[in-house]
Parts: structure tokens; sequence; C-alpha cells
């Protein structure tokens, strides 16, 4: 369908994002933030269209929560349309090796969705959210027409795809961009690794909104899940290998008998849930960890607040990938 655009008018000047990561419709579990920058953008002047990959059941062009989004199509029908989003690219990849085969249309279809778009003349800038394939493309498509290009790395990609060939393409990106932005301590590190000396590399993390807590709510979310004294245990995130859940269904295994009214909540969704679930059944502590799955953003500040603990188990996944800023 042809998306309205948004009605606010631009103070600063005009912004193409292209991003792999963003929902694909009111309430998707896929991760918001770069949804949420894009908003807070638009709040202080800017104004923001998005260009993002297509996936079976998401609108080809919408305004979603006020941003206008196109979605370009890779791969024909829809149904092959699997290596974005439900956990990730890295992490699809990694679970089937099959979709290496996708990724050339899929570049080669981003960056003419987004050469498209920046031919047309109505950008001031380019912003491409991770080095590959997003930065690549963005580079490829801006250059050539002096558009300025930032760069922000969220630390997945710095930290994966290793090997010789993937460390050229992450060089020629960062080297032609205009402006790198990195997420945290660790990932300026690692992409300063790749960039020549004297580069300028920001620390801008990806912020979250204030928390509002909603006591009532809290008490309400304690008196569900928490087992008399408790402790409740409390994650959220992405149920995918790097964020470590098996763990902790690990770790609430050997403190069954010490502390027999332990429960942890697992908020979030993604391809390892039914295997976490199993997981968490073959141990014995089924009744221990409640899988919520996806809650409302808007009501995540309470879940964490209900807790007693917060636990953020992260680790390193088989293809180097690590969480370089987790934002629960």
């Amino acid at each position: 369908m042809t998306a309205a655009k948004p009605e606010s008018a631009s103070k600063h000047g005009r912004i193409l994002c292209v991003t792999s990561n963003f929902p694909r419709w009111k309430g998707d579990s896929t991760t918001p933030f770069v949804l949420h920058l894009c908003q807070d953008l638009q709040d202080l002047g800017w104004r923001i269209d998005v260009v993002a990959p297509h996936a079976t059941g998401c609108a080809s062009r919408e305004v979603l929560g006020g941003v206008a989004v196109q979605r370009f199509r890779y791969l024909w029908p829809t149904a092959l349309e699997t290596v974005c989003y439900q956990g990730g690219a890295l992490g699809n990849l990694r679970r089937n090796p099959g979709d290496y085969l996708k990724l050339p249309p899929l570049i080669f279809f981003e960056w003419a969705a987004v050469l498209r778009r920046l031919i047309s003349g109505k950008y001031d800038l380019l912003h491409s959210h991770w080095i590959l394939p997003q930065g690549l493309t963005g580079v490829l498509a801006a250059k050539p027409l002096g558009i300025p290009h930032v760069a922000t790395v969220h630390g997945g990609d710095v930290f994966a795809l290793k090997g010789a060939l993937m460390s050229r393409f992450k060089r020629f990106t960062l080297g032609n961009v205009d402006v790198i932005t990195v997420n945290s301590s660790a990932t300026r590190v690692a992409v300063e690794r790749l960039v020549p000396v004297g580069t300028p590399v920001h620390t801008i993390p990806m912020g979250a909104a204030e928390p509002k807590i909603d006591r009532e709510a809290v008490e309400r979310i304690r008196g569900l899940y928490r087992r008399e004294n408790g402790p409740l245990l409390v994650f959220v995130g992405r149920l995918v290998y790097e964020k470590g859940v098996d763990d902790l269904i690990e770790a609430v295994a050997q403190l069954r008998d010490e502390l027999p009214h332990l429960t942890a909540l697992i908020i979030g969704d993604g391809p390892d849930r039914t295997e976490l679930e199993e997981r968490a059944n073959r141990l014995g502590v089924g009744d221990r960890t409640v899988f919520a799955g996806w809650v409302q953003p808007d009501q995540i500040s309470n879940h964490l607040a209900a807790g007693d603990i917060f636990v953020g188990p992260s680790k390193k996944s088989p293809n180097g990938g690590v969480e370089a800023q987790g934002l629960t």
C-alpha cells in the first residue's frame, strides 16, 4: 500500500536510514531500538525514512510509529525471505547455512532500494546500521552521489563475520563512510582495529526511555510470578544463543535445593524458545522457569521492577558474536 508521509515538518533535514532490524508490524517481537532512535531524531526536528528488508506478513510501505518505512523484496515467493528478523541475520545464518545463498540478492536489492531513494534528491544524509551489509551497500550508493554517510556499528557484525574476506569488506566500508558511531567501548576498540589511525569514532550508546513504573502493575506481576518469598529472577531479551538463557536455566537447576522457591521469569521471544523450554523440563525446573513471551515495551519496566534480581547472562556465540550493549 502507499503510505502517507508523516505530517511533521523537518527542521534540520531529511535522513534515509537503512537497517536489517526494524519491527515488521505494530506489536512485532523484533527489537524496536532502531525505530525508537528514528522517533527520537524526528522529535529533534529531522525527517526520517527507513529502508528495511521485506518479510512474510509485513507491508511493503507504511508509516509505523510515525516513521515512514519501505521494505524491499529480495526473493520470490515471500516465504524465501528468511535471512533477517526472528533473532537476527547472524543467528539465522548460523542455524540455516543455506541462507548464505540468499545474501547476494539481499545485498543487491538493498543497494538498489537505497540508491533509488538517494537519487531522488530528497535526502541530506544516509544513516546505515551495522557494517555489513547495510554499511557496504550504503557506501556503494551514497559515495558516488556525494551524500554524507553515517555508519552505526552495533557490535554483532564487527565481532562476528571473521576471516580475511570479511575483514576486507569491513575495512573498505569503514574507510569510506564520513562518520562512524559505536554503541559501547567494547565495540569502539574492535572498530578502531579496522580503521586507519586517527579516524574519528564516536561512542553514542543506544538510549532507553526513562522508566515509568506503575506500582499497582508491579505488585500484580509479583503476585503472578513470585513463589512465596522468592527470589524472582528476571531476564529480558531475544531468545537466541548469545543471550545465554541456557546458562540461566542451568543456574536455576543448580539452585533448586538451596532456594526451593526461586523462579526465573524469562521475558522475550525468539527462535530458541522451544529448545529452551525443553531444556528447562529436561533439567526438572520447568515449573521454576516461566516463559512469558513478548511483553509490550511500555510494560517492560514494570516487569523489571517486579523482580528481585535482574539477570543478563550474555555470552560469545560460536561464530564469535557477542552482545556489545544490552539495552535491558
